[in-house]
């Protein structure tokens, strides 16, 4: 994703450069979505240029980089302008009380013209921003020249880093100037870093742009920024994604500076308008709006509720370049209850669920109906009528199916819901987790059952002080259920590296420290519903902040923390070689798994009904005989072409009393082809 924002980046860079636009010293584009304002570096963020803070200006000069110096980068649209400033200082001082004196601490002045007048007095256009370090507490900025007028709307983040700190900032336009901006356009623009390393006074100034230090009160020292727009049209309006409550609607785009006209498609199909099939195409205009809803206009009739709308805008220039946009949607909400959580057909809910909704448009009571049979409740009449959108069903059985519908009434008419379901969670589940001293997994220090792996241990911080707070590796260990059958993306996210195994197949390799902030990475393995897989994950921490985290995601499963109750100790048999569900197996496979924690010997169960194979005992023809601990393979001999062939490995232990531990039923299918060498690889 990087590598493809850069791309663009560097296009947009090179269309700057041609475009005619008026002599600038910097260029801010617009890439159509906008950051987060958390304290974490977008991607979105690598659209601008990295810009260089560390020319000194008041003060005495920096001892180092390290002491005192930045970069920045800034991106618009139609109603911010968006900043970003990360600062390294060695130390970091908040003694000066704020207010106006937030100057002499360590802090970040932002210095914004709106007309560019280049003027070397100041007027209502004409903007500086302070903000605090404060050691992350939000503080409302300072305003210089135009006091609070300028802070209107104003918002921002701020978070200390390993070597300083950061902010993210955007500015509303309306109070920089009083009206939006427009492609092309030219502003003043200049970024000065405070700092104050032993307390009282600031020590040093360094500066973007102005060099003489009286920049703080003449914008014509200050730079000349373009608003450029990328090569694509950008900033849609509705917002991409958004709820859009009317039933009509008139669409609106940022341009690119190049475009001529404007190719407008519309429809209720993602593939359709992305290809540009079917009767998405609606127009090539010049104007950058577009009304539909209306009679007279396309869908006269209106929007339909509980409809995903798509639209793409693409660019066309005087020589007859298209630039393809990116498609883009809206919802128009429907009068019925929508996006149940837990999500319908949910697994591994907890039992003391708190049910939520969102409301249907215009909603005024909500009549819900619960139980665990699915007519009584789709039939049900006379429920529980309540104000919110969310109910308390009390505490639940657990491993239950229940159902669950909501009314909505608007004061005219009754919208009957849909039925939905869940599936509570088992009691129990977690991972086993082995710490260690040092970055490589070698030197034991504690073993302990983890719920999740859901950890941020801080700096300092660590999971337990034998372990201490730098320096320590960990590996977790476990079975993991599929709760459908689906492709499942993992994502592992930590502070410093990670390496993740589902399945015995390897879906993360990064071990290697991190920067500043934790990474997210992420790898897919398709599984079955109902079956577990063995899972592994490594991870070790350096210095400074320790996280490690994962989440999982599926079509029917949101991006969440993976529950507990989807996880189980490492006790059963698992990594099935061929894997579960495995196809094309030739008709010679050696059986492979791997052991459970426990296991002293294996019971081997294999034929071709998958009832029996699940259900056999030691009695049973479909028992095949034990093997000793680390002998984990079956030969099963020659079997037939193009059948499906089903076993199980129990663990057992005759001195533990839980054994045995009853595997799990796999199966796979021998190929209707001679296969001469697979190299056993059936996953």
């Amino acid at each position: 994703m990087c590598r493809k924002l850069l791309y663009v980046f560097s296009l947009v860079f090179v269309l700057s450069l041609v475009s005619g636009v008026p002599a600038q010293d910097v260029v801010i584009p617009s890439p159509g979505v906008m950051p987060v304002l958390d304290g974490r570096i977008d991607e979105v963020w690598f659209f601008s240029t990295e810009q260089t803070i560390g020319t000194s200006q008041v003060g005495t000069a920096p001892s180092s980089p390290a002491d005192c110096s930045g970069t920045w980068r800034a991106l618009w649209n139609w109603e911010y302008l968006y900043v970003l400033a990360v600062v390294k200082d060695d130390t970091l001082t908040n003694d000066s009380g704020g207010g106006n004196n937030k100057w002499n601490d360590d802090s970040v002045e932002f210095y914004v013209d709106g007309d560019n007048s280049k003027r070397t007095s100041v007027d209502e256009n004409d903007h500086q921003y302070t903000f605090w370090w404060d050691n992350e507490v939000l503080q409302e900025p300072s305003a210089l020249h135009n006091g609070a007028p300028s802070l209107v709307g104003v918002e921002y983040a701020v978070a200390t880093t390993d070597d300083g700190y950061l902010f993210e900032i955007k500015l509303p336009w309306m109070s920089i100037m009083g009206e939006p901006p427009t492609p092309g356009q030219l502003i003043g623009f200049d970024v000065w870093i405070n700092d104050d390393d032993d307390g009282g006074d600031r020590d040093s100034q360094v500066s973007w742009y102005s060099t003489d230090g009286n920049g703080w009160q003449d914008p014509s020292v200050w730079a000349v920024a373009v608003l450029e727009a990328s090569n694509e049209a950008a900033n849609p309006n509705p917002a991409d994604g958004a709820i859009h409550a009317d039933t009509w609607a008139s669409l609106s785009w940022l341009a690119t500076p190049s475009a001529v006209s404007h190719d407008v498609y519309f429809g209720e199909s993602f593939a359709d308008v992305e290809a540009g099939t079917g009767d998405t195409f609606q127009i090539n205009q010049s104007t950058t709006f577009y009304v539909l809803g209306f009679p007279g206009f396309p869908y006269p009739d209106g929007f339909v509720p509980g409809t995903t709308y798509y639209w793409r805008i693409d660019e066309v220039s005087a020589d007859g370049t298209i630039d393809t946009g990116d498609v883009w949607s809206f919802i128009v909400p429907p009068r019925s209850a929508y996006e149940p959580n837990p999500v319908d057909d949910g697994k591994f809910v907890d039992p003391d669920v708190i049910l939520s909704w969102t409301a249907g448009h215009g909603a005024k009571i909500h009549t819900v109906y619960f139980g665990d049979d699915f007519d009584s409740v789709s039939s049900a009449t006379g429920g529980a009528q309540i104000g919110v959108a969310t109910y308390t069903p009390g505490t639940l059985e657990r491993e239950k199916t229940y159902y669950w519908r909501v009314d909505e009434d608007d004061g005219l008419v009754t919208h009957t819901g849909n039925v939905w379901s869940f599936k509570t969670a088992k009691a129990g589940g977690g991972l086993r987790a082995d710490y260690y001293e040092g970055t490589e997994l070698r030197t034991f220090i504690l073993t302990r059952t983890d719920p999740q792996i859901n950890y941020n241990w801080g700096d300092p911080g660590s999971p337990d002080p034998a372990v201490g707070d730098d320096n320590f590796s960990a590996r977790w260990s476990g079975e993991v259920e599929a709760g459908y059958t689906e492709t499942y993306t993992f994502y592992p996210k930590t502070d410093d590296g990670v390496r993740l195994w589902v399945g015995g197949k390897q879906l993360v390799d990064s071990w290697e420290t991190v920067p500043i902030y934790p990474i997210e990475h992420s790898g897919t393995i398709d599984l079955i519903a109902g079956s577990t897989y063995r899972i592994v994950m490594e991870y070790f921490e350096s210095t400074a902040n320790a996280i490690a985290e994962l989440r999982w995601e599926s079509p029917s499963t949101p991006k969440q923390l993976i529950p507990q109750a989807a996880f189980a100790l490492p006790i059963k048999a698992g990594n099935p070689n061929p894997g579960n569900g495995a196809t094309d197996v030739k008709q010679t496979p050696v059986l492979k798994w791997a052991a459970g924690d426990y296991a002293v010997s294996h019971e081997v169960y294999f034929g071709t009904d998958g009832e029996a194979v699940k259900n056999a005992t030691t009695a049973s023809p479909e028992y095949k005989g034990t093997k000793a601990l680390g002998d984990e393979s079956h030969d099963p001999g020659k079997l037939g072409w193009a059948s499906i062939y089903y076993w199980r490995i129990d663990e057992v232990n005759s001195v533990n009393p839980d054994s045995p531990w009853i595997g799990s039923l796999w199966s796979f299918t021998t190929a209707n082809f001679l296969v001469v060498d697979d190299f056993e690889s059936y996953n």
